[in-house]
């Protein structure tokens, strides 16, 4: 699988209050992205949307995400903790 490096050097990342959804392939092969902060307004974590995110070893999913599609963290493979 091929995928964009355009974002390696992404470490930390926080999502603006008022987004709602996380679009597929939003954050494809950010392999240095280790922080993301999401906000209580999204609801929806599309398939793909941290793909290859290989330095990202936790994240915490808010109460208000009804829906995380498969393969939303494909091939994170340092992802070691989902909290809700």
């Amino acid at each position: 699988m091929q995928l964009s490096t355009s974002c390696t050097g992404l470490t930390s990342v926080t999502i603006p209050n008022g987004v709602t959804i996380l679009r597929p392939y939003s954050f494809t092969g950010c392999t240095g992205l280790t922080n993301v902060t999401i906000p209580n307004s999204v609801t929806n974590v599309e398939i793909y949307a941290f793909i290859g995110c290989t330095g990202l070893t936790s994240i915490t999913i808010p109460a208000s995400v009804t829906t995380v599609d498969s393969y939303a963290f494909s091939c994170c493979t340092s992802l070691t903790t989902v909290s809700f």
